[in-house]
């Protein structure tokens, strides 16, 4: 017995699954619906866009501590922080609050000043 006639007939006896055909309109009208759908997302939604050089320009201006200055400095000349927290990691990174900003020191050593947001 040929082994080719044998397959040939077992896959002649395979039953195929009944599934209705597909018409192209189908395809048109769910591709539709996919891009209108798309369409109607982007449209309820705002973009606001700020240069970020205009980003809390109201704050540029303040007198705030610089970097390199020591502890001692930041505190004569910018008064008690609000509220400190203690150092963290290796070096050392402590931060003190004040109204409109916080500073970053690294040891004693401002490292950064970062305004805070302002509330429009």
């Amino acid at each position: 017995m040929d082994t080719r006639s044998t397959n040939h007939s077992l896959a002649s006896e395979t039953p195929q699954a009944s599934r209705a055909p597909r018409s192209p309109c189908c395809a048109w009208v769910m591709t539709g619906v996919l891009l209108s759908l798309t369409a109607f997302d982007t449209t309820l939604a705002d973009t606001v866009s700020i240069p970020i050089g205009a980003q809390g320009t109201e704050l540029q201006e303040i007198n705030r501590p610089q970097q390199g200055m020591t502890a001692t400095a930041v505190q004569q000349a910018f008064g008690a922080p609000i509220k400190q927290s203690a150092p963290v990691g290796n070096p050392p990174i402590s931060r003190w609050y004040y109204e409109p900003y916080v500073v970053y020191f690294e040891n004693d050593r401002v490292i950064h000043t970062v305004l805070k947001r302002t509330k429009n």
